[in-house]
């Protein structure tokens, strides 16, 4: 990789010293040696031990549809300048033949390839409902091969064997369905439940799923046209070897209800026991439980209100040791059709104690969880007497300790609940988004041993991304949008969890970067643009965002094959058939009779479009599409489709030429064709989608910079984008932490937000939510922007680490996850020098930039040893830097000293 150059000369004049042990120390700054921040990669290390293995994108997945699935690794390797030429990988279902390094299913043998994601299964067939066991090992440059990985399993869905039948109670919109059975004497080497639900609206608790009392799950989430999702959770834990199970079931339905449910036992001899739904089953109308009245929202989906009597319910009746005997028998229930595994994880549940529980007045308590959740209440009490009590969840305070309700939203999480005399665990059916809480009407105080919150979310890793800095602010706004991705996402990237629970393209586009920043997920990014191919919003702009999804998908993943799948759409989404002969994108004047629904939007709410004069010929919509076209032409090209990626290539041009030619009026760009008005979108997002001619760059980011954050959230992503596009660092820097005005700052300091919110403040929007993922965007432009690091080669197999810190941040580490492994980079910067420290893992190679400081040549000290860049605007720039740790150093000091044959002379 490196030119080696004599060292000695530099190490004598006094700016570094090599210590015996540790990282190298800088001395320049007057004020002793610091240590360079550590970069630990997210796995550890083990001598060429692969980590980090993913079925399908997932980690042990249960229930996949695949026939033939992909396997992902992280090569792992103590050494620099390392890349796998070659791997095995076993398959099998017996754990102690895998163990023994031996499989019956697939055993690849040594395959000379440097591929660790995307590998696909290719042994015998794999049949259905089955757990499997995989493992793999790598060989390394020198064809030495390292040892096994720890072996992980996948299961296989109930594909097209299913044996259940739809069941329901009686009657009634909430119901309690159970079935008792007994396990054989043999010990069971697994226990999967497959199960699924007809989903309501916009709800997620069709079923919540209990094994002899322990709640499992809760699903299924929204269905597509043409798939219905079922859930697969390993259950062997809970089951009883002696005596009786129970299975429970606890749903929800309207117009359409049915609970279908198989459980797949193995056993260690061989034998499989199957359960499945049916007429076998028991039921209860549990309308009396819940006695569902209104809707909490007055739009969108109805979210019952849950006035529970709990003299209506039955005490633990998903115990084995429950007499259903009363109950009557399940009936049919409404049919399913096109079952499908879930390719996402299924939602995980847990609990939260209050971080405040307050006695206000008498019979008024409040409590507080500190930060916003998704969830219910659970009380465990025992009462002396029947009385009612209110209990009332909100986002927002009117005064201390006073909940705002209903919230802004509109909704209204209140419900009366009736208490029984004795002993009672009342909770929640449907989830709902809140921080704060009241019960009115209960005498005697409670503690979290018999109050907290059940909360509901998508898996998610608090350690796979870290990021600290000198600058205290910027940190608390990355750790808030970090909890913004973890606290919102559920079944599919939603705008809000508390009011619409929609799904957008520029919502699950912004959130979707997040994610990818924060956390070494990839499959709820895919599965959300799925859904929305399928179903598509109206903003013209964000039906073109779906190609900007799909090329993220492909940047972090690598794979092709979803592409191909869903090419024919994102084409469709590139509205071509509006191009005219200027090559410019022009609305229909009747475009409300259009097949598809094209209404341009610039931003949102309306007050922060920065006065946007609407034209048929828009700025905002033709940048849009002109970067679409870009991102569909190496789509194309990567997909074999060489006429259109030439076709693609060349709109492509010819629109951008067109945009710098009638909507550019020689300063900034106007809003439209026939518009004089110069709006701050028009210019951000030509900036960001690298449009603007290089001679005009500097021109429209000063222009950006005097109007400064007058977008919303949303146009903020791009805002920030363009501005470092144009390596305007400072200016990006002091838009992420300010306090004050249209800032992340002020939702956490001053307005009391724990997930980022809808718009910036409640004048913008009076009826703002307090959980929108979609004002996220310092999560991904932190990671991507300020420390640089993006794939520039699908899959991650090469990566770009251009930090832009701005020189008034002394220091800043990141760890950016990606399925090669976890990405490290870390500066420490002064007036005269700047050090940058990284982690790039085996199999991935980096081009890596490091700021000029003022200085004319291209020589930076890379692991001790001088080393010739290319100087590109700004910065030095060196290429195919292979994995390991490195330091790179330039500093005042070489700005001075001539460089003759790769030394400074004095």
């Amino acid at each position: 990789m490196f030119k080696r150059r004599e060292f000695l000369r530099y190490l004598a004049s006094g700016i570094v010293s090599l210590p015996l042990l540790g990282h190298i120390t800088i001395a320049s700054r007057g004020k002793g040696s610091l240590p360079f921040p550590s970069c630990t990669p997210r796995f550890p290390i083990s001598p060429l031990k692969p980590d980090g293995l993913l079925c399908e994108y997932r980690e042990q997945p249960v229930g996949i549809e695949a026939r033939q699935p992909k396997f992902t690794w992280v090569m792992n390797h103590e050494l620099p300048q390392q890349a796998q030429t070659a791997f095995q990988l076993l398959v099998d279902t017996d754990w102690n033949v895998l163990v023994a390094s031996q499989a019956s299913y697939w055993d690849s043998g040594k395959v000379h390839s440097d591929a660790s994601v995307n590998v696909r299964y290719a042994g015998l067939p794999l049949e259905e409902r089955t757990v499997y066991y995989w493992k793999v090992r790598v060989w390394d440059k020198e064809d030495k091969v390292g040892a096994w990985s720890d072996p992980q399993k996948f299961v296989t869905g109930l594909w097209d064997q299913w044996s259940a039948l739809p069941v329901w109670a009686s009657s009634g919109r909430f119901v309690f369905l159970r079935h008792q059975f007994v396990l054989a004497s043999q010990a069971v080497s697994y226990a999967i439940v497959y199960i699924t639900a007809h989903p309501s609206e916009r709800l997620l608790g069709g079923y919540q799923l209990f094994v002899n009392g322990q709640w499992i799950g809760v699903g299924p989430g929204r269905a597509l046209q043409a798939k219905h999702f079922y859930d697969g959770y390993d259950v062997r834990e809970a089951l009883h070897r002696d005596g009786v199970n129970v299975l429970g079931f606890q749903c929800y339905g309207v117009d359409t209800q049915g609970l279908l449910c198989q459980l797949e036992i193995m056993y260690e001899d061989g034998s499989r026991q199957t359960i499945t739904s049916g007429i076998d089953w028991k039921g209860y109308n549990a309308d009396s439980v819940f006695n569902p009245d209104g809707c909490n929202i007055p739009a969108y989906y109805c979210q019952p209100h849950e006035s529970i009597d709990a003299n209506a319910l039955p005490s633990d009746w998903t115990s084995p040791s429950f007499d259903d005997s009363g109950w009557d028998s399940a009936i049919m229930g409404h049919s399913f059709s096109n079952l499908t595994a879930k390719s996402t994880y299924s939602v995980v549940l847990g609990k939260r104690n209050p971080g405040r529980l307050v006695r206000t007045a008498p019979g008024h308590l409040f409590f507080d969880f500190d930060r916003e959740i998704m969830g219910g209440i659970e009380l465990e009490l025992d009462n002396d007497a029947e009385q009612y009590i209110i209990v009332r969840l909100g986002e927002e305070l009117i005064a201390d300790n006073m909940i705002l309700s209903p919230l802004r939203t509109a909704n209204l999480f209140e419900d009366v609940w009736k208490l029984r005399r004795g002993h009672q665990i009342l909770r929640h059916h449907e989830y709902m988004q809140f921080r704060y809480g009241e019960i009115l009407g209960l005498d005697q105080m409670l503690d979290q041993k018999n109050l907290h919150a059940w909360v509901v979310g998508y898996p998610f890793s608090d350690t796979e991304s870290t990021f600290t800095s000198s600058n205290l602010v910027l940190n608390d706004v990355w750790d808030f949008c970090k909890y913004t991705i973890k606290a919102t996402t559920l079944d599919l990237y939603t705008d809000t969890n508390t009011r619409e629970r929609g799904v957008y393209e520029a919502d699950a586009y912004i959130t979707a970067l997040s994610h990818y920043s924060t956390t070494r997920e990839f499959a709820i990014q895919r599965h959300t643009l799925e859904y929305l191919l399928e179903n598509p919003t109206w903003p013209t702009e964000w039906r073109i965002l779906t190609v900007f999804l799909a090329y993220a998908d492909f940047m972090a993943t690598g794979d092709i094959t979803f592409l191909q799948q869903c090419y024919p759409k994102l084409k469709e989404n590139t509205l071509q058939q509006f191009i005219n002969t200027d090559y410019l994108l022009e609305k229909p004047t009747l475009y409300d009779e259009l097949p598809v629904r094209i209404e341009d939007i610039v931003d949102w709410p309306p007050v922060m479009r920065d006065d946007f004069e609407f034209t048929s010929i828009n700025t905002v919509v033709n940048c849009y599409v002109c970067r679409a076209l870009q991102l569909l032409a190496i789509i194309a090209s990567k997909l074999g489709k060489s006429d259109d990626a030439v076709s693609l290539r060349t709109k492509h041009e010819k629109m951008k030429n067109a945009i710098n030619t009638h909507l550019f009026d020689g300063e900034l760009y106007i809003d439209g064709k026939t518009s004089q008005h110069r709006s701050l979108h028009a210019n951000m997002f030509a900036l960001a989608f690298d449009i603007t001619p290089k001679q005009y760059q500097h021109r429209v980011a000063e222009y950006l910079i005097k109007r400064g954050m007058v977008c919303s959230v949303y146009g903020a992503q791009f805002l920030l984008e363009a501005l470092y596009n144009a390596g305007e660092a400072q200016v990006s820097l002091d838009l992420l932490t300010a306090v004050d005005g249209n800032s992340w700052g002020d939702m956490l300091y001053n307005r009391g937000a724990t997930t980022t919110t809808e718009s910036w403040n409640t004048e913008q929007k009076s009826n703002m939510s307090w959980s929108h993922p979609w004002a996220t965007a310092p999560a991904n432009i932190i990671a991507r922007k300020l420390m640089g690091v993006e794939p520039l080669e699908p899959g991650y197999a090469k990566i770009r680490i251009k930090p832009q810190v701005a020189t008034t941040i002394q220091s800043a580490s990141i760890q950016v996850p990606s399925l090669r492994g976890t990405i490290s980079v870390a500066v420490e910067q002064s007036s005269e020098s700047f050090q940058l420290q990284i982690h790039v893992p085996a199999n991935i190679k980096a081009i890596v930039y490091v700021p000029k400081l003022g200085a004319s040549h291209a020589w930076v000290t890379v692991d001790g040893l001088l080393h010739e860049g290319i100087i590109e605007d700004d910065f030095v720039c060196i290429d195919d830097v292979d994995s390991g740790e490195h330091i790179f150093i330039r500093s005042q000091r070489q700005m001075f000293l001539p460089v003759v044959n790769g030394e400074y002379v004095e």
